[in-house]
C-alpha cells in the first residue's frame, strides 16, 4: 500500500509508475513469460549473456550496450548532489525507490534531494527497458546490432530534459489542475544539474523556456 501512494506521486510519471508496478506484480513479458509460446522462445534467453532475462538482469546486469553507462551516468549526476547509489543495486531497490528518502546528518528529509533521486531512478530504469525492448524486438532481426555510447548518452540527456519540462509545466495550474507543484520544489530538485545554471533567469522553473541537464563527468571503468 505504501508503495502504490508512493508511486502516485508528482515525482513519478505516468509511463514510469507502469512500469515499476508491472514489475512489483510480475507483468513485463520477459523470460520465462516466452517459454511456452510457440515461435517465441528465444525471447526467453538474454541474447547477449545467454541466460533467462528476468528484470533484475535486464535492469542491474545485462552486459548489452546501455545499462551500465545509464548507470554510470545516474550515479555522476547524483554525485553532484552527494547523493550516493548502493554498489548491489538489483531490481528490488529500484521497485521500492518511490519510498526512497535522503536525510540530513539530522535525519530530516531532503526534500529536493529526494525528489531528484526518485526521478532519476525510475526515468532510467524506464529507459533501460524501452532500449531493451528496441534492440530485442525491433532489431531483433538484425544480429549484433546494439546502441552507441552517443545513442545512449543522447536518450538519457533528452529523458531528463523532458522531465524538467514536465516540472515546468507542472507549476501551472492552469495546465495541471490540482497536480500544481510549487517553484520552489522544482529548482530544490534540479539545483546543481543544469547547463550554464548561473545563467538561467531566476524563475526559469515558471516559465517556457528551454533548460537543459547538463551532462556529468563519467569515471572510465576501473
Amino acid at each position: 500500500a505504501a508503495l502504490w501512494r508512493a508511486i502516485r506521486r508528482e515525482d513519478v510519471s505516468k509511463r514510469a509508475r507502469d512500469f515499476i508496478w508491472k514489475i512489483v506484480h510480475d507483468a513485463h513479458r520477459v523470460g520465462r513469460y516466452w517459454s511456452n509460446i510457440p515461435g517465441y522462445e528465444t525471447r526467453a534467453t538474454c541474447s547477449k549473456c545467454g541466460v533467462i532475462e528476468d528484470m533484475d538482469h535486464v535492469l542491474t546486469k545485462c552486459t548489452a550496450a546501455g545499462p551500465a553507462q545509464l548507470w554510470r551516468l545516474t550515479r555522476a549526476l547524483l554525485s553532484k548532489r552527494e547523493i550516493d547509489l548502493p554498489d548491489d543495486m538489483d531490481v528490488a531497490f529500484i521497485a521500492g525507490s518511490p519510498l526512497c528518502e535522503v536525510k540530513n546528518s539530522n535525519g530530516d528529509i531532503k526534500t529536493g534531494d529526494t525528489r531528484l533521486l526518485r526521478i532519476v531512478l525510475t526515468e532510467t530504469a524506464h529507459l533501460i527497458w524501452r532500449m531493451r525492448c528496441e534492440r530485442v524486438i525491433e532489431w531483433g532481426s538484425e544480429e549484433g546490432k546494439e546502441h552507441t555510447e552517443r545513442e545512449i548518452d543522447n536518450k538519457w540527456m533528452a529523458m531528463l530534459n523532458a522531465r524538467i519540462g514536465l516540472d515546468q509545466a507542472m507549476t501551472s495550474a492552469r495546465l495541471t489542475g490540482r497536480r500544481k507543484i510549487a517553484e520552489a520544489k522544482v529548482r530544490a530538485t534540479w539545483k546543481g544539474t543544469l547547463r550554464n545554471e548561473q545563467d538561467l533567469p531566476e524563475d526559469w522553473a515558471v516559465r517556457r523556456i528551454w533548460v537543459l541537464v547538463g551532462k556529468p563527468d563519467v569515471r572510465p571503468n576501473g
